[in-house]
């Protein structure tokens, strides 16, 4: 039979298994002949494998299991229950070469198949693929996406990483796994995709420990897979040299093969051993900050198990105790030994918010990219790419190593990515993420001596390791930006995502924070097209918002603008600048590119009334924090993205002076207003302001009763949040 050379993807690995070919083929060689036929690595006709699918899906299903569904207001601690010999490890079900879902992903990536949206299942596939209705509700985790695993109190963490994991909330927190941690815990361990979009400061280390458990026990089940394999190679070899003495008995070894890649008796245990990917790097870390990398390094050493290597930010005083790499990875990613830290003293949390605090606390360097290798005892840090198991890297510092060697093979391979604070990389550049993601799981385009052909896993030869990939999303915030990274993930497991349960989402938002008295306005615009939005934004605000303000006696002067974009402040600005040209108004501006002299200069001037109108970013507010005295108008160019941001603003004019040389002034609430301008694109900023039911009306959303109702709104509000952005 001929093979198809038609699409790219089966020339490159023709190309690369061709070179493993030529490596020699004995005993005590590496590994190196081919072992899949051409026809299964070529464009196969997708319906008789879907039709084989489509009978296998039939004869498995996953029982739903009789316990009781998680409390979510229980604080009893109950023991890890151990897990059923009966029910299959997801992680064997998920990443098996033979494994069902592993199957699935081929048919997928061969008959590129896409994504749907709709509500009805298709006949043609085996598996319902990232449908629009797989929103968590709330609290309970309780998730009603199609062919998802049972939610249950079942541990499947690895035996390691479950002791040592227990043993870190013992002696860190004094108790076991939360409610919320085992409930998080058993979605994770499903390998289906999650988007937390709202976990509050006081549940983020929570969510770290949890995550970081997770990772370490998928590194921990693939090297005993790996390890295991080799064993059985090694007695498949020894088999093959003494022939005829054992028969063609299968051993209880082979039947656990079997079982656990998910094979058919008949299949081949070439194709069972296959394990691995291109690249040896399985796990991608993503965070904004070295401060961020800390924790993580913290969390993710102490679960693994390892009793060499560990890193561990509070035994610095102690660095005799620490390993080489250890002490090094203390160096880079800490402070230097006698810099001071501001937000480290005992009054910043009095003089900055919580969030700022926990933000910006110690090394706050954004460009960063360290390797660790996970090994039975160790673990070591600054490990080569290509040798690492788990890289740790801000989208900044990884695009910068891939531009600068023209190389992202290692990322070809990844299984689980996770990207932390996403609220704080949007406050970086946005562009950075969306690269590091374009950059997954592509077919290698060099050959890597690391690479073993005949253990790389078939969905990987496939093309289909985006369909098997975990993505899992943490943020604070809910923005269009992070939805539009969530939507196109094909992950065959299925998508979640946590919706707010309560709290200010749901309910009346910051507005309740500021203080009585206070008038606040909310003016709309009508905007049809999103991608007209800024310019269209820019034309109400010179021709509506402005002459009234200027027109007034009080909003004339001692009026602060706050502008969440960068770009709508640049547009604004260059307006501004043109009429102050004609004598029309004074204004001064700041940004997050503002020089502390220049800063302060600015705040004087506005302060003292030598200039009316003072701009200012979002991300000014988010890295500095000040409190700009002296604005009685306060307008919001757009609701800011950071709905707590609405509040502090609010409340600046109110705030006492930090000089005692200057004259305290009273202000009264009457005295003070608030102008917020939007449209329907604002909607999930405007969620966190106003509340969620009240942003709906604002926006001429008409299914506000859809939760009220049970849901049967939910689709047709879902459809409308997408047309306003935010869905």
């Amino acid at each position: 039979m001929t093979v198809d050379t038609s699409t790219d993807l089966p020339t490159k690995l023709l190309t690369l298994i061709n070179v493993s070919a030529a490596k020699p083929d004995t005993p005590d060689a590496k590994r190196a002949r081919l072992s899949v036929p051409f026809t299964k690595i070529r464009q196969a006709d997708a319906r008789a494998k879907i039709a084989a699918l489509l009978k296998q899906q039939q004869s498995l299903s996953f029982q739903e299991d009789a316990q009781p569904a998680l409390d979510p207001t229980s604080t009893t601690p109950t023991a890890p229950t151990t897990t059923s010999t009966t029910e299959p490890d997801p992680f064997h079900i998920h990443f098996a070469s033979l494994g069902s879902h592993g199957k699935a992903a081929s048919v997928l990536a061969t008959a590129q198949a896409s994504s749907s949206t709709s509500s009805s299942t298709s006949a043609s596939l085996a598996y319902t693929l990232a449908k629009s209705n797989h929103d968590g509700l709330g609290d309970t985790l309780a998730y009603n996406t199609p062919h998802s695993l049972p939610i249950t109190l079942q541990d499947r963490l690895q035996e390691t990483v479950r002791t040592a994991y227990h043993s870190y909330l013992q002696s860190r927190h004094h108790r076991p796994p939360t409610t919320f941690q085992r409930s998080t815990l058993s979605l994770l361990q499903s390998h289906a995709d999650l988007l937390h979009s709202h976990i509050p400061l006081t549940q983020h280390e929570e969510v770290r420990e949890t995550v970081s458990a997770h990772l370490l026990s998928h590194v921990q089940k693939t090297r005993r897979v790996i390890l295991r394999n080799n064993e059985r190679l090694a007695k498949a070899a020894a088999r093959d040299g003494a022939k005829g003495k054992g028969g063609d008995a299968m051993d209880v070894e082979e039947e656990e093969a079997i079982k656990e890649g998910g094979a058919g008796a008949n299949d081949d245990l070439d194709e069972i051993v296959r394990d691995q990917g291109f690249t040896r790097p399985k796990i991608l870390v993503l965070l904004p900050l070295r401060n961020s990398a800390v924790a993580w390094v913290d969390s993710l050493s102490s679960v693994s198990g390892c009793v060499e290597g560990l890193v561990n930010a509070s035994t610095k005083a102690h660095e005799e105790s620490l390993s080489i790499s250890a002490k090094r990875f203390l160096r880079d990613f800490t402070l230097p030994e006698g810099t001071l830290d501001r937000l480290a003293q005992p009054d910043a949390v009095s003089r900055f918010p919580a969030d700022h605090v926990a933000t910006f606390r110690g090394n706050i360097d954004d460009s960063f990219v360290l390797g660790f290798k996970v090994t039975r005892k160790e673990w070591r840090a600054y490990a080569r790419y290509y040798d690492a198991d788990i890289i740790l890297a801000s989208p900044l510092g990884l695009r910068l190593a891939i531009e600068k060697d023209d190389d992202s093979d290692f990322l070809s391979s990844i299984e689980i990515v996770v990207a932390d604070q996403l609220d704080v990389m949007q406050m970086q550049n946005w562009e950075h993420v969306k690269f590091v993601f374009s950059h997954l799981n592509h077919i290698p385009r060099k050959v890597h001596q690391s690479t073993d052909f005949a253990r790389v896993r078939q969905w990987s030869l496939d093309g289909a390791a985006p369909h098997l990939r975990q993505t899992i999303l943490l943020s604070s915030l809910d923005t269009p930006e992070i939805r539009a990274l969530f939507l196109p993930l094909t992950n065959v497991a299925g998508r979640r995502r946590v919706l707010r349960g309560g709290g200010e989402g749901e309910g009346g938002g910051v507005m309740g924070r500021v203080r009585d008295g206070v008038r606040q306005v909310f003016a709309k615009f009508d905007c049809a097209n999103a991608q007209a939005e800024g310019d269209v934004r820019l034309a109400h605000f010179t021709t509506k918002t402005l002459p009234t303000l200027l027109k007034s006696a009080i909003a004339s002067s001692k009026t602060l603008i706050f502008v969440p974009s960068y770009f709508d402040f640049v547009l604004l600005v260059d307006h501004l600048q043109k009429l102050e040209k004609k004598g029309e108004l004074k204004f001064t501006s700041i940004s997050e590119y503002s020089n502390n002299r220049e800063i302060a200069r600015a705040r004087e001037a506005f302060f003292s009334g030598k200039k009316d109108f003072l701009v200012v970013t979002e991300r000014f507010h988010f890295y500095r924090r000040y409190v700009l005295r002296g604005a009685r108008t306060l307008i919001f160019y757009a609701p800011p993205l950071h709905a707590s941001y609405y509040a502090e603003v609010a409340g600046m004019p109110f705030a006492p002076s930090q000089s005692s040389s200057s004259e305290e002034v009273v202000v009264e609430a009457e005295d003070v207003s608030v102008q917020t301008v939007f449209c329907q694109f604002d909607f999930l900023r405007l969620c966190g302001v106003v509340g969620r039911k009240r942003a709906m009306r604002m926006c001429g959303i008409a299914a506000v009763a859809a939760e009220e109702n049970g849901g049967e709104e939910e689709e047709g509000e879902k459809q409308r949040l997408t047309e306003c952005g935010g869905a």
